[in-house]
């Protein structure tokens, strides 16, 4: 065997080394991603008030509002009772589905988190992509205040 042999022999012998890859961070959303990340959770939102929305709606907003409430807590200190407040009021439509079988909220719950998403989608603007990217992770590891 020549040395090229070789060479290509031990290639095919090593596992491959793989990295886990993330989305770069100096990457911005395109327009209209950032129109959809602030939009549909706003027409989740209506569901509720209708009648027609379901537990991935739920689901949604709930991860929306923590969201809005790390950054609040990291950057925007003036935002975290409005997004607390927000996420009370998920905990009581949550136990309100539990005892109904019906997903819907009051006025005052549906208030609270029309004004947390409204926080939340000021703060992802003025928020720098590696902001963005560090609350997401602390949302997604269950590290929500």
């Amino acid at each position: 065997m020549n040395r090229t042999e070789r060479r290509a022999a031990a290639a095919k012998s090593r596992p491959k080394k793989t990295k886990t890859r993330r989305i770069p961070i100096t990457i911005r959303f395109s327009a209209k991603n950032e129109f959809d990340l602030q939009m549909l959770p706003h027409q989740m939102l209506e569901g509720f008030r209708d009648g027609t929305a379901t537990e991935p709606d739920w689901h949604a907003l709930a991860f929306r509002i923590n969201w809005g409430h790390v950054l609040a807590a990291t950057h925007f200190a003036d935002g975290v009772a409005a997004t607390a407040e927000a996420q009370r009021a998920l905990e009581q439509v949550q136990a309100r589905h539990a005892e109904t079988g019906r997903w819907g909220v009051s006025q005052p719950e549906f208030a609270a988190m029309a004004q947390a998403l409204t926080l939340t989608d000021h703060m992802q603007v003025q928020c720098t992509r590696r902001e963005l990217d560090a609350a997401w992770i602390k949302v997604m590891e269950g590290a929500v205040p």
